[in-house]
């Protein structure tokens, strides 16, 4: 069996046959050009990403650099340092302390949950039935809440409240 392979050229090619209201990827290849749409496709090829409007996503990450430059210029004092930046004291809290922790982005951005005692009894069995650590536990029952329900967990979130992990 002969493995065909495809150029750039070729992909270029095949993208002129369609017009731009074909299909968004057509008109994105079209704009982009062939290399990056397969870019593209290769790195969220199989997937169902969630893509901002501009505004937004524009606006996300200037809040990211504003609250690094926060955290930058924080010397304990959270009123000066929102008055510096134009925003309350309680913002520059949540902004230092991480205590608006969102879905992680990664695996290497955690948030804190809060769990019941009775509940952690049950993560912790689980953890020593599959011998992993508790956070792995703790995110294969988030991530898998039919597990989570057989052990009698709850349905639902569990409660973010800050970075780390501890009990209720």
């Amino acid at each position: 069996m002969t493995a065909i392979t495809y150029t750039s050229d070729d992909h270029l090619e095949l993208l002129g046959q369609f017009s731009a209201d074909f299909h968004p990827l057509v008109e994105l290849g079209q704009r982009i050009g062939p290399e990056a749409l397969q870019a593209l496709l290769e790195v969220l090829g199989g997937e169902k990403p969630h893509i901002p409007k501009p505004e937004t996503f524009w606006a996300s990450l200037r809040r990211e650099v504003r609250n690094e430059q926060i955290r930058s210029a924080f010397r304990g004092n959270y009123t000066e340092t929102g008055e510096q930046f134009g925003i309350t004291g309680t913002q520059i809290r949540r902004i230092i302390e991480g205590a608006r922790c969102r879905r992680p982005k990664s695996p290497h951005r955690e948030c804190t949950v809060k769990i019941a005692d009775e509940h952690m009894a049950r993560i912790e069995a689980f953890a020593r039935e599959h011998d992993v650590s508790l956070r792995e536990a703790l995110d294969t029952l988030l991530q898998d809440p039919q597990k989570a329900a057989a052990r009698g967990l709850p349905k639902g979130r569990l409660a973010v409240v800050r970075r780390g992990l501890r009990r209720a």
